[in-house]
Parts: structure tokens; sequence; C-alpha cells
């Protein structure tokens, strides 16, 4: 039990079997919350891992600012809250490539990561590379925002590299 008897979540290790998805750029919370209520109705014993430095980003200024610092963690928290997926959700603020490489310090593996990065091309590309690196063999790389040119050109020279095929829903793609 951690801090005021909140249960504290377990990592996948080669000794946990608890399935752990790892979501980047989370933002606000709206794509994990969305997660969680699946992962409930679907009955699984699941960890969303959320790393985001949570101070925004250029298309999407922050919401509110006290003291030089945006209040967009706060924010994700209140949502993860209300959305009753403490549970199911935590979350690790730090840039993507800080806490990809904390995650396979730490030898933590997903069975499944989103990418929601930021929009341009070096983002995208070093958040899918770095992404794939904590990915378990056989197991779902897919993300957001592939209609932004940035993205689309990151994944598709990504799939084209490792031979992927590129799969496209809406704003979605997914690499099989």
């Amino acid at each position: 039990m951690g801090r005021n008897g909140i249960k504290q979540p377990s990592f996948r290790t080669p000794d946990n079997p608890i399935q752990t998805q790892n979501h980047y750029r989370s933002f606000l919370g709206a794509s994990v919350t969305h997660m969680a209520r699946i992962a409930r109705k679907l009955d699984l014993d699941t960890l969303i891992i959320c790393l985001d430095d949570f101070r925004s980003c250029p298309l999407h200024p922050p919401l509110k600012m006290i003291n030089g610092d945006s209040i967009l963690l706060h924010q994700f928290m209140l949502n993860v809250e209300t959305a009753n997926a403490t549970e199911n959700i935590i979350f690790l603020p730090f840039s993507t490539t800080n806490g990809f490489d904390g995650l396979c310090t730490w030898v933590i593996y997903a069975d499944m990561v989103e990418i929601d990065a930021a929009h341009d091309f070096h983002s995208a590309w070093n958040d899918i590379n770095n992404g794939f690196k904590v990915l378990r063999p056989g197991v779902v790389l897919f993300g957001h925002d592939i209609a932004i040119d940035g993205v689309k050109r990151a994944v598709e020279l990504f799939a084209k590299l490792h031979g992927f095929q590129v799969k496209v829903d809406e704003e979605h793609w997914i690499l099989v």
C-alpha cells in the first residue's frame, strides 16, 4: 500500500505477469482513460504507464500557468481520478526520451505502445523508435495523428525500414 492507503501499481517484468500498456505524450488523459475503461469492460488486469513531461507544445498552449509551470499534469491527474482509473494508470512526468531510457534501464516491457508524439517529423521519429525498444516481441505499436505530415513521414519511414505495413483508421495508425 502506498500513501493514503492507495495500492501502488506493479510493473510487468519477467517475474510479474500484469499486462502493461505504455502511452506516450498523453496530454490530458482522454485516450488513456478510454483505454482503462475498455480494459475494465474486458476484465483485463492492465497497467497503463503514461510518459509525458506535461509541458504542452506549440500547437496546444498551456491552459494556465502557476509559478511559470503549466498545470497540465494537475489536470491530467484530476481527469484520471474522475474516470476512476487511478488503479490502472500511472504517469512518469519525464520527456519521452528520458522515460523510454528509464523503462529500458528498469527492464519494463510493454504489450502495447501508443505513440501520440509532437507533430513534427523528428519528435514522432524519436518516439516511434524509442517506443519500439520497449515492446515485447510480436505485440502492437500504434499511434495518433497520422494525418499530420511530420507524423505520417516518420511512421511510413519506420515501417519501410522495419518491414511493417501501416494500417490507418481515421486519425490512428497501426504497424502490422
